[in-house]
């Protein structure tokens, strides 16, 4: 009998190790995939603002272009 009881502790102890170690697998897992996502996001935005201000940049090239060859060249 005395077996049978540190059988069952054993098994009793392993199960909730068992079930630790998966809860902070999980905990770890969802933490960096949140973590990928929302640098993805961020990364994706900041590309988004260069890519506006690199328009802006080549229209404000292009208008002073075209007023410089109105008004500077004869």
């Amino acid at each position: 009998m005395m077996d049978l009881d540190r059988t069952i502790k054993r098994v009793q102890t392993m199960a909730v190790f068992c079930a630790l170690v998966s809860f902070f697998w999980i905990a770890i897992l969802t933490a960096t995939t949140i973590y990928n996502y929302r640098t993805r996001a961020t990364s994706q935005a900041v590309q988004q603002q260069q890519d506006i201000i690199d328009e802006m940049a080549q229209q404000i090239v292009e208008l002073h272009d075209r007023v410089y060859d109105q008004e500077c060249v004869p």
